[in-house]
């Protein structure tokens, strides 16, 4: 069974969108089903056997699905080339959430807040403890990062962050990205940031003629925070 109802919104969802704590019903006959997600077996749906309906017309206790692209790939020889089709998984970085223009005062600069991107995740299996600075530790599933990468408060005085602890079960490759130390703001100058439409900036990695920046000052003697939004260069 490929589509199922999520019992909270009523609404179709596919295998693959699936997500293991949820509930689900079938279309058909309204019988409580469970989500399969593994490494061999295409995502699919199944009814719970002390609830199910022999009658119902998706009811197959018997059938597995394979999926060719789950099956365990053979070992690799000394002669083999190193496969080079492995998942991009972005870093963690830095961005910043200005306050909206027309709501501030004439004569201040809008207020701006540090945020970490968390990157999506690979599979969405396990959690990490991921460092936002000073006290801002949180643990996330990896779940929620799935379908699309994550942006959280950080604390703007915090030299790296990192994740600091990750579950068994998290892919490795993710692992290997996520525990990678990010540097935070420059201490000793200023962390430009490209001003786009979007409500988060996010870090400018160069610099281009014309366009529009932010630049973000961390005080070194307790000066504060200051930004400079949409500085032209």
């Amino acid at each position: 069974m490929q589509y199922a109802i999520e019992t909270t919104t009523g609404k179709s969802v596919h295998a693959d969108n699936g997500l293991r704590y949820r509930t689900y019903r079938c279309p058909v006959c309204g019988g409580e089903v469970f989500l399969r997600r593994g490494q061999r077996y295409a995502h699919h749906f199944a009814h719970r056997h002390e609830t199910a309906r022999p009658e119902c017309a998706l009811y197959t206790p018997s059938e597995i699905l394979l999926d060719p692209h789950r099956m365990p790939a053979p070992p690799l020889k000394d002669d083999d080339p190193i496969p080079q089709n492995r998942p991009r998984i972005l870093p963690p970085d830095i961005c910043i959430e200005i306050e909206n223009r027309q709501s501030t005062r004439r004569g201040r600069l809008p207020r701006w807040n540090l945020c970490i991107t968390i990157p999506k995740s690979i599979d969405g299996r396990g959690k990490i403890t991921f460092d936002f600075g000073l006290a801002m530790s949180r643990t996330i599933e990896l779940s929620k990062l799935f379908r699309g990468s994550f942006t959280y408060p950080a604390d703007p005085n915090a030299s790296n962050f990192k994740a600091v602890w990750c579950s068994p079960e998290t892919n490795p490759a993710y692992r290997e990205v996520i525990t990678e130390r990010r540097p935070g703001l420059n201490k000793h100058g200023i962390t430009p940031f490209v001003s786009t439409q979007g409500r988060y900036k996010p870090r400018a990695r160069r610099l281009v003629w014309g366009r529009a920046y932010c630049f973000a000052e961390l005080a070194v003697r307790g000066l504060g925070l200051t930004c400079t939004p949409e500085s032209g260069t």
